[in-house]
């Protein structure tokens, strides 16, 4: 879905050197939602490994930790998922980190 957002916009952008709120708004729905699903399998591949995954030497305490802060970042709230069913309904599009 990023991929294919990434790769439309940037041809659209390319042809018309000018990029829409349409667009911002595609970029950010893709963007947010592949940030939630890799927290979603940074999460599983958490359960699945059991107490070996509470320590520091483990690659998924780091990996863990890395996923949960971007989620926290800009790109990563789970309120830009709100913004866009907002837009996509009609309401003006709320533009603070596009």
């Amino acid at each position: 879905f990023v991929e294919t957002t990434a790769q439309r916009v940037w041809d659209d952008v390319i042809a018309t050197e000018t990029l829409s709120i349409p667009q911002r708004i595609d970029i950010r729905m893709a963007a947010t939602f592949a940030i939630l699903e890799a927290a979603t399998v940074a999460d599983v591949a958490w359960d699945i490994a059991g107490a070996s995954a509470i320590f520091a030497s483990s690659p998924l305490e780091r990996r863990l930790r890395d996923i949960r802060t971007v989620t926290q970042q800009a790109q990563g709230r789970k309120s830009h998922l709100q913004d866009v069913g907002a837009y996509l309904l009609g309401f003006e599009p709320n533009l603070a980190f596009t």
